[in-house]
């Protein structure tokens, strides 16, 4: 993601770059060339300027104001959210807590306090670890 002028400038010539090598390619293909080599070149160079087209493009969008963003209030609710997951994977705190490395007091903690003290880090850490954790079985009684 491009995140300031700089990048962008620089993106803007990589991708002249790369659309300048592109153009080289197909028109100078060397006959000592194999092949398949000459190909996953030009597929490479496509690849790429396929790539940087769309970060300039996004970046372009944002600064438009094109782009729709999601609602910043989310980012009020990740403590309820990520205590909510937590339940629906059926783990409790002292679980999570071992998945996660911690002791059990940390999760604790971090869930009184509605993650208030836990860095960006540990809070991506623990939504990465809610999402992909697979639920227990059931246990039925006999």
């Amino acid at each position: 993601m491009i995140k300031n002028e700089k990048q962008y400038k620089i993106t803007s010539k990589l991708l002249a770059d790369w659309e300048a090598n592109l153009s080289l390619l197909v028109s100078s293909k060397m006959s000592k060339t194999p092949d398949w080599i000459y190909k996953a070149q030009v597929e490479t160079a496509k690849h790429e300027i396929k790539q940087l087209k769309s970060q300039l493009k996004e970046y372009e969008d944002l600064k438009s104001g094109k782009q729709k963003l999601p609602d910043l209030g989310l980012v009020n609710d990740l403590p309820l959210l990520l205590i909510k997951w937590r339940i629906y994977r059926k783990l409790t705190q002292k679980e999570l807590a071992e998945l996660l490395g911690l002791y059990e007091q940390q999760i604790q903690k971090y869930e009184e306090t509605n993650y208030s003290g836990a860095s960006l880090a540990t809070i991506s850490k623990v939504a990465e670890t809610l999402s992909s954790y697979k639920c227990k079985p059931k246990r039925h009684s006999a």
